[in-house]
């Protein structure tokens, strides 16, 4: 199972978005902004998959800073890993693309 990164997230935000009319560096914010976000919401919505059983030792690595050994402990547990990603990231710029357009028709 490939596991979605850090890397790929940006990329698909950077693609995604449809904010190439910002400066560069605005993109960059943004794009920064977003990625943390999603990171966050792919995180939670694993985690709520995660079988009982294993939400103690989730508890003590989230505390003990252990990215690495997270992703390996959800990806062990969670088959579909991928497509809870897929659909948070979805969900999330679907979300986005509403504010935007909120915020366009308010200006």
């Amino acid at each position: 199972m490939t596991q979605l990164n850090q890397q790929q997230i940006t990329e698909r935000l950077s693609r995604d978005l449809n904010i190439q009319h910002l400066s560069p560096q605005e993109q960059k914010e943004i794009i920064t902004q977003m990625s943390t976000v999603l990171l966050d919401r792919i995180t939670i919505a694993l985690i709520a998959e995660l079988p009982q059983t294993e939400m103690s030792r989730i508890d003590m690595l989230l505390e003990h800073d252990q990215t690495e050994a997270v992703q390996a402990l959800l990806a062990k547990n969670i088959p579909n890993s991928n497509e809870v990603a897929e659909e948070v990231i979805n969900t999330t710029l679907k979300e986005f693309e509403e504010l935007v357009n909120n915020k366009s028709l308010d200006e």
